[in-house]
């Protein structure tokens, strides 16, 4: 079976990188909502720039019924993988 996976990440505070799976009979009213949100002109919802009253509507698409979105933030320990990755 066939999916769709979009990505995000943000360096605020640390590395958090989110990933949502999206089957592909659901790729479509997934994303609809999402592009509604678009201004005149913009290509792209971009969270961090957008104002607080725009990041609350994003937040409430996204938030949609049917959608799971478990956040994990990796560890701050990042000798880990520089570690494994120098071996």
């Amino acid at each position: 079976m066939s999916v769709h996976v979009v990505v995000d990440e943000t360096k605020a505070s640390g590395l958090l990188v989110a990933a949502a799976r999206v089957q592909p009979r659901r790729l479509a009213p997934t994303r609809t909502p999402l592009r509604g949100l678009l201004l005149a002109r913009q290509g792209r919802l971009h969270f961090t720039k957008e104002g607080k009253a725009r990041q609350g509507q994003i937040a409430a698409a996204c938030a949609a019924p049917g959608g799971r979105r478990p956040l994990r933030r990796p560890s701050r320990d990042r000798s880990a993988g520089r570690a494994a990755s120098s071996a």
